[in-house]
């Protein structure tokens, strides 16, 4: 078994994994994911850390929306160093966004390549814009 590059704890979904402990992709995954669900300025010292993606369920679903998602969803992609875009894989640019207008969700697959480990592999993401 190989030694892990990427160590940590996370409580999300403990009861269907039974373990505390996320290793590499998953560790990666979980940190994009709490990065995105992140309100930006939230944390302290760190004003420009999340995004504007949580506080969209109050927003009209229109482009302007998709356009902020599209934003937030690459600048944080773009802020974390162990992820690029996999611009060569099946995704244009590595980040697709596909609205469902009548129920106001969208979901966004990002095809990520992770620089140290050279995998790639997608991440999908719903996001619920229903207040």
């Amino acid at each position: 078994m190989t030694a892990k590059l990427y160590k940590g704890i996370s409580f999300v979904q403990y009861k269907n994994r039974k373990n505390l402990f996320l290793g590499d992709i998953e560790l990666v995954k979980q940190d994009l994911l709490n990065h995105i669900s992140t309100k930006l300025r939230e944390r302290r010292m760190e004003p420009t850390f999340g995004t504007r993606i949580p506080l969209l369920p109050f927003e009209p679903m229109d482009d302007n929306t998709l356009f902020v998602i599209e934003e937030d969803l690459t600048n944080v992609v773009n802020y974390d160093p162990r992820v690029t875009f996999n611009v060569n894989g099946p995704l244009d640019e590595g980040l697709s966004l596909y609205p469902d207008f009548e129920n106001n969700i969208v979901t966004a697959i990002i095809d990520l390549f992770f620089v140290e480990l050279d995998v790639s592999e997608q991440l999908t993401i719903n996001l619920n814009l229903n207040p």
